[in-house]
């Protein structure tokens, strides 16, 4: 690769580590951010949100979480600490800038769809998985009479105005998300369609208006 920049589409954890990991090294990159700025998918995960595994296995190299963070930080503590791990390793991020086009010549060639042109000798796709939805379709779902929502779009339990809630799914967002609405107040039922974690199952019926009636798989 010799000298020459490398180009990091996404600034999310992934496209943060990439770079200062090339910076420790001597090398020089420059992230493309889609959004306005970094660290996306967790600025729009819902209030509650928590790292699922302990900070000291989910810090970025070259620097761990603060102390002062609980074992598990919550999205907001996250988002903080990305933002300092970018400003601490001087990384290049711009933002707004959508990818539109990536070919290799001589070199490799990415373009946005503003009309820059960045010029490369290697390219990260740092983009995740979380980025877009997906959302099922069921026999009835149009008829029926109540409001039917994703996961990525859940905030918290009083923006839901709903009494009776049935959660498709037993992964970790839908155990917190049914734990949150447990605890306030509302009438909650999951539908798994595979074994469940013991962990997630003992979490969700910590509280009293878990209905673990409607555990069902």
């Amino acid at each position: 690769m010799g000298d020459k920049e490398t180009v990091i589409i996404g600034a999310g954890p992934a496209g943060l580590a990439c770079a200062a990991a090339l910076r420790a090294r001597g090398r020089r990159s420059i992230i493309l951010e889609a959004t306005n700025r970094l660290g996306a998918s967790w600025r729009r995960h819902y209030d509650r949100l928590h790292l699922h595994t302990d900070k000291s296995h989910s810090a970025l190299p070259g620097r761990p979480m603060p102390a002062r963070f609980p074992k598990y930080p919550s999205r907001l503590q996250v988002i903080e600490y990305l933002e300092s791990y970018a400003l601490e390793n001087s990384l290049r991020i711009l933002t707004d800038k959508t990818v539109a086009c990536v070919a290799k010549e001589t070199d490799w060639i990415v373009e946005t769809t503003d009309g820059d042109v960045f010029q490369a000798g290697a390219v990260v796709i740092a983009t995740g998985l979380s980025r877009i939805p997906v959302g099922p379709h069921w026999t009835g779902q149009d008829s029926f009479p109540g409001t039917i929502i994703h996961s990525s779009v859940y905030r918290n339990a009083s923006a839901l105005g709903a009494g009776r809630l049935l959660i498709v799914g037993f992964g970790n967002s839908a155990g917190e998300i049914a734990l949150e609405c447990a605890e306030a107040g509302l009438d909650v039922a999951m539908s798994v369609r595979g074994p469940v974690r013991r962990y997630l199952v003992c979490q969700a019926r910590r509280s009293p208006s878990f209905n673990s009636d409607f555990l069902t798989e």
